[in-house]
């Protein structure tokens, strides 16, 4: 009998779901991932693979397929998982509204003061000498035009922004007006008025941000990171905050997290922080599961194509 480990929080009437449309698989929930013994038993294991222990794949006996309710495989011991030839699906695509929302979350509230009229309300002050601007006109220039970029840049179109993008094959896509290849990443930096992180992890991308992109930025530009901390040199962002070479930064991510208290950009009032919560939203274990449903009904019944599928080796 196949035997599937549930390490995350699933509702009981979810694993009803499963359990009513899979009555020959064998359905485990260690909501906490407590027990790491259960990993012995399992052939397919549901996990958000968030801080991974080197050697618990090495050490599995059955593991097939690990799906993982995340977007990012970075956390995952990809050495171990390509020699064992372990199937990896994500659930990438699933965050892509709520995750654009919060891009325009963070550029809103730069460009219309919300932290200055926030002050303001609080001190109980009324200064009209506080200049809004608008995205209206401006330039936006996303690194990484996968799902979620896509996204970004629809909802970009909506405030009548221009849109530039880079992606690793340079093909062009709806609603991005300029489109470059990775080697075409300076020029994006050069014109655009807002800049999005949205690149995965792998060992080509990490600290592409670094001393040398963040002088290519145009003079007060803005920038937001929804990705992973480790593309981005953290020194070299405060650098460009603190001389003013950028206006500000929206982060969601960073190096280590969670982020040290006394970490200096939590006392920089041109950056927004918050705590790697970009992808979350009402429902978010429920469109998860459709993709665990739809990948399990390919894998066991050989109907229709699995979804989602990693190239481990890629690291996407």
């Amino acid at each position: 009998m196949t035997k599937v480990l549930f390490s995350v929080p699933i509702k009981d009437h979810q694993l009803m779901e499963f359990k009513n449309k899979f009555p020959q698989v064998e359905f485990i929930v260690d909501k906490d991932d407590s027990d790491e013994s259960l990993l012995d038993l399992a052939d397919i294991w549901v996990t958000y693979g968030f801080q991974m222990k080197k050697g618990r794949i090495e050490r599995t006996k059955n593991l097939k397929w690990i799906m993982t309710y995340g977007a990012g495989v970075d956390k995952l011991p990809a050495e171990e998982i390509i020699n064992k030839d372990i199937l990896v699906t994500n659930v990438s695509g699933i965050h892509r509204h709520a995750m654009a929302e919060q891009v325009f979350a963070y550029m809103l509230a730069h460009a219309r003061k919300s932290s200055e009229f926030n002050r303001q309300q609080i001190q109980g002050e009324w200064d009209r000498d506080i200049k809004p601007l608008s995205l209206y006109g401006k330039t936006i220039g996303i690194i990484g035009v996968g799902a979620i970029g896509q996204e970004i840049a629809r909802k970009a179109k909506a405030f009548d922004m221009t849109v530039l993008g880079v992606r690793r094959s340079g093909k062009n896509v709806e609603f991005v007006d300029e489109m470059y290849s990775m080697e075409g990443l300076s020029k994006l930096l050069e014109k655009s008025d807002y800049i999005v992180m949205i690149l995965p992890l792998t060992s080509e991308t990490r600290y592409i941000l670094d001393r040398a992109a963040f002088e290519k930025m145009k003079e007060g530009s803005y920038f937001v990171n929804i990705a992973r901390g480790e593309v981005v040199d953290t020194e070299a962002l405060l650098w460009a905050l603190k001389e003013k070479k950028i206006s500000g930064a929206g982060l969601d991510v960073f190096e280590e997290e969670p982020l040290p208290k006394d970490h200096p950009l939590r006392y920089m009032d041109n950056v927004i922080i918050t705590p790697h919560i970009a992808g979350i939203f009402p429902g978010y274990l429920s469109r998860a599961n459709k993709i665990f449903l739809h990948n399990l009904d390919a894998y066991l019944n050989n109907n229709g194509e699995m979804i989602n599928i990693v190239n481990m080796e890629m690291g996407y």
